[in-house]
């Protein structure tokens, strides 16, 4: 079996501007709220902040990934859906064997929480539903699927286990943390709320972070790392 990462669509962020974002259309106000408010509040340019996020994790992810564009898909591959600033135990692989009879396996996380203020707490029981990259799926149950169903699975995170039972799959659940979902302050679900600058500013933690939550864990090192990231981009954050 060929365990692998499916990124999510995403922006070349080595090029794209503002101007040619890919949901720019879709954006609209949210959009110029970047523009406007982020870049003029923060020393790290937005899409500066989200190329070094996405490299960030690329030297953590402990699997190949594919793409819409490269993908091969084959009846033995298992693929895990996931956005560009999330990431994945480097020992995912355990999953291989438990999927032996499913079409679709979930797991727990761990939420790296940066906005308002800093925390780290697992996914389940706050969210009730099926996090970012918590979940795998088989390669010749998607090859059966209708490219919108294909699509909707790859995409709709939260939703994702129902619609794969909806659709016939196999479905399993185990207890095991295999993941991390970072929110912070450069995430589309936090800026795309901001009005103002003071909106922005509000969006970063004015605590410190507890470092101690994540000694031991196994994205320790990436954690110290991407607090490192966040604190450059607004003065009033204390750089470690």
């Amino acid at each position: 079996m060929a365990l692998k990462l499916y990124l999510r669509k995403t922006e070349d962020w080595d090029n794209v501007t503002y101007e040619t974002l890919s949901y720019r259309n879709f954006w609209t106000n949210r959009h110029w709220k970047i523009q406007t408010l982020w870049d003029k509040r923060s020393y790290i340019p937005w899409i500066e902040l989200r190329k070094s996020l996405k490299n960030l994790s690329l030297s953590q992810w402990p699997l190949p990934y594919e793409t819409e564009e490269t993908l091969d898909l084959k009846d033995d591959d298992l693929l895990i859906p996931t956005d560009d600033d999330d990431w994945i135990h480097p020992e995912i692989a355990q999953i291989v064997d438990v999927m032996a009879d499913l079409d679709y396996l979930s797991w727990n996380a761990y939420v790296n929480q940066m906005v308002f203020n800093y925390n780290i707490h697992r996914w389940h029981p706050v969210h009730q539903n099926i996090g970012t990259n918590c979940y795998c799926l088989r390669g010749s149950f998607l090859k059966g699927l209708s490219r919108k169903d294909f699509a909707t699975l790859m995409h709709n995170h939260s939703d994702s286990v129902t619609i794969a039972a909806s659709l016939g799959a196999r479905v399993g659940k185990i207890p095991d943390i295999l993941s991390v979902y970072n929110w912070h302050p450069g995430s589309i679900s936090a800026i795309g709320a901001a009005e103002s600058h003071q909106d922005i500013s509000k969006l970063f933690p004015t605590d410190e972070p507890d470092i101690k939550k994540a000694q031991g864990l196994w994205f320790e090192e990436y954690y110290l790392r991407i607090l490192k990231l966040i604190g450059g981009c607004y003065p009033r954050l204390t750089l470690l």
